[in-house]
């Protein structure tokens, strides 16, 4: 984990898988930054750091856009849904 943390490539790499088009493969992106994010203070600040990157890349007004609109629109019985409701 801590070399995951360092690395600063990281956030490009994260943000870009970010923009998958596939539900599950977004969810398990959600759910490693929600790990990332609890592990400790500089994890937390670069999960912050790939949000933000993320929102610059696809030009969204807010942050965390893409995880409203995953909600919005995934099925509340599916796996995903579940996965993104607890994170």
């Amino acid at each position: 984990m801590n070399a995951f943390i360092k690395h600063r490539k990281s956030v490009e790499m994260i943000a870009k898988v970010m923009d998958s088009e596939n539900v599950k493969t977004k969810t398990q992106i959600f759910f490693l930054l929600a790990t990332v994010c609890v592990y400790s203070e500089e994890g937390f600040w670069l999960t912050l750091d790939i949000v933000n990157h993320f929102k610059i890349l696809k030009r969204e007004k807010r942050r965390f856009e893409t995880i409203v609109k995953l909600l919005k629109e995934t099925p509340d019985d599916t796996e995903e849904y579940l996965t993104l409701k607890v994170l």
